[in-house]
């Protein structure tokens, strides 16, 4: 049955949904794929394997793939994730529309044009989402902001999603985008500009769409199909900034069959005080709902309820409702609030619920009571007009993305009641100065600090023992300083390191130098050269990326293991030289150091894995020590711009893969000490008159020798 559900889904696709039809090449067929060729190189046209977990090739027959056309993947069973390397340019439309078992979709982080966030695929910028796998699990789905649209058939048989939150800035949602979807509501923003056709074709849960602007297309919505009434909306603001109903569309549809309403709708337990909307918690508990106001057309009911704009700017919540005391603010009681300036909680108040405040992008001042022990899940997240927070000593729980994109905020103090600092707490607060961490910190989560670009200085707390990825865009940060007590940390320079100096963890992008002289009015240069002290034998994941300022790093003998991207994007390193302890270099090591322009590789290297130097341009030459890496065919973007510089004696050079590269000998006089930083220049290659009599292996000649024929 399982089999025919997909044949019947698959002819669906093909008969209904996609008509992209356009003359192309002859499919070639391998026993997986099939492609096509074109001028740029091979597009997958379709997979007949059986894996779950599929890693794109990057080339076929000793093509280069450099897209996957429409339809590719079409319906495929059994697909739960997919990797697209850095070769693959092009995707077209729907080319992993329907695989139901999806889940993830990954992206090479070196492709050029395509990126992926929490398995999502989007353009490298993340303007454009382009598929949500149909087969994740997730009932709720937030929109990233900053995403302007939504691509044709991007969540076309999303069963599991229930809701989809449309952040403001959105403007063109593409063709059959949600159709087949099992979404109950959506709210179209204000920002929208183009409903694509077919947009909302069967999503038979769908109850409610509040449309708050006026688009293109909006005859998409004849295309519902579903067995009760569609009640849909269409918003616009007073005078008073209060959003009104300006059109209401029920549309009575043939019932194919009785269906459980599962929309969004307000609790039925909601009580009007005042200007508050509540319900009781507990028997014996307020839970603050929202915001209500008076309908100034004084048409139809006299009071509406807005959670998108409020027409007060000053708001102060009661200790009590009905006798009841207020002790929490329910997940998105507040959510785009836009004019709400000032907000005071009352000393009952223990949870702020999940985006309470999200998107009140005037708030600037909320008093938060001792008694408050919980901020959940993207409490303030966009609060751009929030410059400060205090924050009791009883708050035990700041969840992820609390304060996501709060752009003003200049200064935090965290209470010692804080263990974790959870992922994206502070992500993009680009005006953030200064963090001041609790001394019973523990962990500091991923991304958790990320964006923060006025961030100088960083105190790592005395029990802070658990650091992720989290300072790679900190690009004004000068220095790390360790709590003495701490047993897990410890700097140098205000470099940050474990505490047995083993491992390098995070070099600051904006490390100064000493003093400069009075010309230039007393200022720190920026450190160009940087010796990584003797004794260290780690160099961290992204231990240097973006270090932009530093041209020369000397990377000492006791060094063994160098870890992905730890030089990731250091634009204007010129040169490096690899210690004989190190065997293997590591994926993505050095990619985009645009300004690399030669390396010497020690003795005991093995290894170098894929996209190691990828996106250096302007690399000429490698001079081994050693025998030659087993792995040489995807380190590097051009190997004709790049000769290989080997010595006399080494092994391996004589190898398939090795055919056709430039090779040449050179005399390695490097002295054995390179502990401190020289202006050291390329080695010098062997003239033609003192290349060794060794006969070079078949198929591969020497530069001099080539020459002198």
């Amino acid at each position: 049955m399982k089999k025919i559900g997909y044949f019947i889904l698959l002819c669906f696709f093909e008969c209904s949904v996609f008509a992209i039809v356009s003359a192309e090449s002859e499919i070639i067929r391998t026993v997986n794929f099939g492609y096509r060729l074109s001028d740029e190189g091979a597009f997958i046209h379709s997979y007949t394997g059986g894996k779950s977990q599929l890693t794109l090739p990057t080339e076929i027959e000793g093509n280069p793939v450099v897209g996957i056309s429409e339809r590719a993947f079409i319906a495929h069973p059994k697909l739960r994730s997919v990797f697209i390397p850095h070769t693959i340019i092009k995707i077209g439309e729907g080319a992993f529309a329907g695989c139901l078992s999806l889940r993830d979709i990954l992206v090479d982080p070196l492709n050029p044009n395509y990126t992926s966030t929490n398995g999502v695929l989007f353009d490298k910028k993340i303007k454009k989402l382009i598929q949500y796998p149909a087969g994740n699990k997730r009932p709720y789905y937030e929109i990233p902001i900053g995403t302007t649209s939504l691509g044709p058939y991007s969540f076309i048989f999303c069963k599991n999603l229930n809701y989809i939150l449309l952040p403001e800035g959105i403007e063109n949602i593409g063709n059959h985008a949600f159709e087949g979807a099992s979404i109950t509501r959506i709210e179209l923003p204000s920002s929208l500009k183009k409903l694509g056709s077919c947009a909302f074709l069967s999503c038979k849960s769908l109850k409610t769409i509040q449309i708050f602007g006026v688009c293109e297309g909006l005859e998409a919505f004849t295309d519902l199909q579903h067995g009760k009434s569609a009640f849909i909306t269409q918003w616009e603001y007073d005078e008073q900034g209060a959003l009104i109903p300006i059109k209401t569309l029920d549309m009575e549809l043939e019932i194919l069959s009785a269906k459980k309403d599962v929309s969004l709708n307000k609790p039925k337990n909601t009580i009007t005080e005042g200007e508050l909307l509540y319900t009781v918690i507990n028997s014996n508990q307020v839970s603050i709902l929202g915001y209500q106001y008076e309908d100034s057309a004084n048409k139809g009911s006299a009071k509406k309820r807005s959670q998108k704009k409020v027409g007060k700017k000053t708001l102060v919540i009661p200790e009590t409702l009905n006798g009841l005391p207020v002790t929490e603010i329910a997940d998105r009681a507040f959510f785009c609030a836009f004019d709400l300036k000032n907000v005071w909680l009352p000393e009952n108040i223990t949870r702020v619920g999940d985006s309470a405040f999200m998107y009140c992008t005037s708030l600037s001042f909320i008093f938060l009571p001792e008694s408050l022990t919980n901020i959940s899940n993207g409490t303030f997240r966009h609060c751009h007009s929030l410059e400060q927070i205090t924050l009791g000593d009883g708050i035990s729980h700041i969840g992820p993305y609390a304060f996501d994109g709060c752009s003003n905020l200049v200064s935090v103090v965290l209470p010692n009641s804080i263990q974790t600092l959870n992922e994206g707490v502070f992500l993009n607060c680009t005006s953030l100065e200064e963090v001041s961490m609790g001394d019973n910190l523990v962990s500091i989560g991923k991304f958790a600090l990320e964006g923060c670009v006025s961030l100088k200085n960083l105190l790592i707390p005395k029990n802070l023992n658990i650091v992720e990825e989290t300072f790679e865009t900190c690009s004004s940060l000068e220095s790390f300083e360790v709590h003495p007590d701490n047993k897990h940390f410890s700097s140098l320079s205000g470099v940050l390191f474990d505490k047995s100096m083993q491992s390098i963890i995070r070099f600051p992008r904006s490390n100064r130098g000493e003093q400069s002289d009075s010309s230039s009015r007393n200022k720190k240069l920026l450190l160009s050269e940087y010796s990584i002290p003797e004794g260290v034998k780690k160099i961290s994941t992204f231990a240097f990326s973006h270090s932009y300022g530093l041209t020369n790093i000397v990377i000492p003998s006791t060094i063994n293991k160098i870890e992905p991207y730890a030089f990731y994007m250091c634009t204007n390193l010129a040169q490096v030289t690899i210690p004989n302890s190190v065997e293997a270099i590591p994926q993505g090591a050095f990619s985009r150091s645009y300004s690399l322009q030669w390396v010497t590789i020690g003795q005991g290297l093995k290894h170098i894995y894929p996209f190691a130097f990828s996106s250096c341009p302007n690399l000429s030459a490698f001079y081994f020590k050693g025998n030659a890496p087993e792995e040489n065919s995807n380190y590097l973007d051009d190997w004709n711009k790049v000769i290989i510089y080997r010595l006399e004696n080494t092994t391996g050079w004589n190898s398939s893969g090795w055919i056709g590269k430039q090779l040449q000998f050179w005399r390695d006089d490097t002295p054995s000490n390179t502990s401190n930083i020289e202006n050291t220049a390329p080695p010098e290659p062997i003239s033609a008159s003192e290349t060794p009599s060794e006969t070079v292996a078949p198929g591969i000649e020497s530069k001099n020798a080539t020459e002198e024929n």
